[in-house]
């Protein structure tokens, strides 16, 4: 007996529902394409529990005859071709015929249409395999309902992702819908709310508008460029528009959104040296060519295209790029929220000299350096003047002798320091004794991170070179820190140790916060850990928010919180060690920045905590803190030894 055999129909519609219709967002692909091909200039679409629950897609397009509707339910029924020539020349969205008995065959399915030639629509029913066709009212157009996507086939549906997460796939198919179809208004609802809609207005730079910020539109850069196989229009971004993945490329063949990384990797190369390692550009390339150079049959949701001659289109994308950015000003302008260098303000470089923290807990300022124990200093001069005892350490320039330190009663404060260096030692589990105790106060008595803690509390601070680099004098010669990556990591450590508690808030005045259409479902997905971070937003219209809180270590941060709050959401969902990359993150924004300003101390702070941090020695990303130049490679290189 053979054991080859026909599948049964049923069976089989729902093999192929597999190939086309992966999760909801596929789903409103299919349909939004259909209704494009509809000559539709308004397409409505409706979901509820990111389209695991309902999806409804409405148009205003030339709706399907009576006769048609069950044609239209079969497979490999279609309107757009009849020859297999027509194969070669595509050059509408759907043209598989596969689209609707897929959908049908693992959902709930309800379609109303009517002709514009016609006063009475048609409803048709699909559950179970069965179909009911009745007369309805209904305006011109087509309506499709979608409800308990998957619900016959378990196995799917469970690896369906949170409604959150369907939820801003859809967002971020129907944004790029909108650009690549400006002339069509497009409007999304979920559960209720509207999320985005484009005017239809024609104009590109308005659907950039409605579906990412607002502000965008008015940066990117007009991009026109034709050549022997077509045109390339569309719209590129200055360097400064950037993110961390690239869900907002896009790039559109015919009116189709098709997945060409041929084309973003030659669009991206024009960018070179431009965007920091791991940053990709925003930009809208809408490419037009023969329909016959191009095979869009390859492969079942049509999302990528076979091109004639892929080489020569992408080496001309990328010099259009590059030549649209060469002839751009991508000079950044001081805009009305920076302060000039002689204005107080939040992000003023001024402001950062007086309002830096001089320590984690007390915002109180501190004496000008001085170290731990002037004895143990004593020693590592003698120790590195050749046994010279007669000589003595000098205070910094206009302070007084160390002995004669005063304390506020207008005593010395001698003891004090002392005791100090005895606590600090003691705090961070020390073994060596300070002066006085009966032992060794060399640095070889301690163990070596110990030495080096010793060295950053001990050592003579030189000042700042070219305003980003700490210069500080040490027993082993000269050390060199970044001061940017020495305040980042305190501030990660910071808010690692945050990270069972909510963190002290500092309201703000309210700063608008603008995302796109995806971005912005992230984010609001995510307004609960955010605030467990510190960062209030509050929900201001379909993708805006406002930020009235930021974590005590940022208040006097500003700038756009925009990238950094989308990275962090971005994180919960595709990293389990999101907490620490947030901590990098928010640490990173609140350090102190190159060619900032800082006194002796305010330095001095920022040492006095690296010396108590868990890891004085790398930043949170790896790279080291201090550079040492030793005393002996200096005599080396000046010939003394």
């Amino acid at each position: 007996m053979g054991v080859i055999q026909l599948l049964p129909e049923e069976l089989s519609h729902k093999i192929a529902a597999g190939e086309v219709v992966e999760r909801p967002a596929s789903v409103v692909k299919e349909l939004v394409e259909n209704s494009l091909d509809a000559q539709s200039e308004r397409i409505d679409v409706t979901i509820e529990e990111g389209g695991q629950e309902f999806i409804q897609v409405s148009d205003d397009g030339i709706g399907i005859a009576e006769d048609d509707l069950e044609r239209a339910f079969m497979r490999h029924a279609t309107s757009k071709i009849r020859t297999v020539s027509d194969l070669f020349s595509i050059q509408s969205l759907g043209f598989r015929g596969e689209a609707l008995p897929s959908i049908a065959s693992v959902s709930e399915m309800t379609l109303l249409t009517r002709t514009r030639d016609v006063d009475r629509g048609y409803a048709v029913s699909f559950k179970d395999g069965s179909a009911e066709k009745h007369p309805a009212g209904t305006r011109p157009g087509t309506t499709v309902e979608v409800r308990r996507l998957f619900y016959n086939t378990p196995a799917r549906y469970k690896f369906l992702k949170s409604p959150s997460s369907e939820r801003r796939e859809i967002a971020d198919l129907m944004a790029k819908f909108g650009i690549a179809h400006p002339h069509v208004a497009f409007r999304l609802t979920a559960d209720e709310r509207e999320i985005f809609h484009t005017p239809g207005s024609g104009d590109q730079l308005d659907a950039i508008a409605a579906a990412y910020v607002r502000n965008r539109a008015q940066q990117v850069l007009k991009l026109e460029h034709s050549a022997q196989w077509g045109s390339v229009t569309g719209c590129v971004a200055p360097p400064k528009i950037n993110k961390g993945n690239r869900r907002e490329q896009v790039v559109i063949l015919n009116g189709r959104l098709i997945q060409a990384p041929a084309i973003v990797y030659a669009a991206e190369r024009a960018y070179q040296g431009m965007l920091p390692q791991r940053r990709f550009p925003f930009f809208v390339l809408v490419i037009t060519v023969d329909p016959e150079t191009i095979d869009v049959n390859v492969h079942p949701t049509k999302a990528e295209v076979r091109f004639q001659n892929e080489r020569q289109l992408a080496s001309e994308i990328n010099q259009a790029v590059r030549q649209a950015l060469q002839e751009a000003d991508l000079s950044t302008a001081m805009d009305r929220s920076q302060k000039t260098p002689g204005q107080s303000g939040a992000g003023s470089s001024e402001s950062r000299q007086t309002s830096f923290p001089f320590s984690g807990t007390s915002p109180q300022p501190e004496k000008l350096w001085s170290p731990r124990s002037w004895e143990q200093v004593d020693a590592i001069l003698r120790e590195n003047s050749g046994g010279q005892d007669q000589i003595a350490p000098k205070a910094p320039l206009g302070q007084q002798k160390p002995d004669s330190w005063p304390r506020q009663d207008g005593t010395a404060d001698h003891d004090g320091e002392q005791a100090a260096l005895r606590e600090h030692r003691q705090s961070n589990g020390a073994t060596s004794h300070g002066p006085g105790d009966g032992e060794d106060c060399t640095p070889t008595a301690a163990s070596a991170g110990q030495q080096a803690r010793d060295r950053l509390l001990n050592g003579r601070i030189i000042g700042q070179l070219y305003q980003s680099y700490i210069l500080l004098e040490t027993d082993q010669g000269l050390w060199i820190l970044d001061q940017h990556i020495v305040h980042e990591r305190l501030l990660y450590e910071r808010f690692l140790a945050a990270e069972k508690q909510r963190p002290t808030v500092q309201q703000i005045l309210p700063v608008t916060l603008e995302f796109s259409t995806g971005s912005a479902e992230a984010v609001r997905q995510h307004l609960d850990t955010l605030a467990a971070l510190g960062l209030e937003l509050e929900e201001f219209g379909p993708s805006a928010f406002l930020l009235r809180g930021v974590p005590q270590e940022l208040s006097r941060t500003s700038g756009a919180w925009e990238q950094d709050i989308l990275d962090i959401a971005e994180e919960v969902d595709s990293d389990h060690r999101w907490q620490g990359k947030a901590a990098l993150t928010m640490a990173c924004r609140g350090a102190v920045k190159a060619g900032e300003y800082l006194d002796q101390r305010q330095i001095h702070s920022l040492l006095r905590q690296l010396a108590d941090a868990d890891d004085p020695f790398h930043c949170p990303h790896g790279r080291p803190i201090i550079v040492r130049l030793d005393h002996h490679e200096l005599q080396r290189r000046f010939g003394r030894v």
